[in-house]
């Protein structure tokens, strides 16, 4: 195997692992957003609804972050490898721009 298409074949098993930890994020960003609702409006538990809305901002982070750099780096890998790398940069970041985008409309939209 060719020295490019192994650094390809590592980026892409890159991106699918940073797919799984985000998938894994969102999923604990609705989750804990359930539960917040849930608890907002009772006494005494307001030390509890600031603990869990930063660990909710915490996991939309990482969701978010996850998602965009595993798009960003298949992107990378399989869109036009003869292009310059400020084209691949700028393509890779778009695509990963509307990506997050789209999942965040997907999500708050449930």
């Amino acid at each position: 195997m060719d020295p490019e298409r192994r650094n390809s074949t590592a980026l892409l098993v890159l991106a699918a692992a940073l797919l799984i930890v985000a998938a894994f994020a969102w999923v604990n960003y609705v989750s804990q957003g359930i539960a917040y609702g849930a608890i907002v409006g009772l006494k005494g538990r307001e030390k509890d609804l600031a603990d869990m809305g930063s660990s909710v901002l915490r996991a939309l982070g990482l969701a978010v972050f996850s998602e965009g750099l595993a798009v960003a780096l298949a992107s990378w890998a399989l869109i036009w490898g003869d292009r310059s790398i400020w084209a691949r940069l700028c393509i890779g970041l778009a695509v990963a721009v509307m990506v997050d985008v789209s999942t965040y409309v997907l999500v708050r939209g449930l």
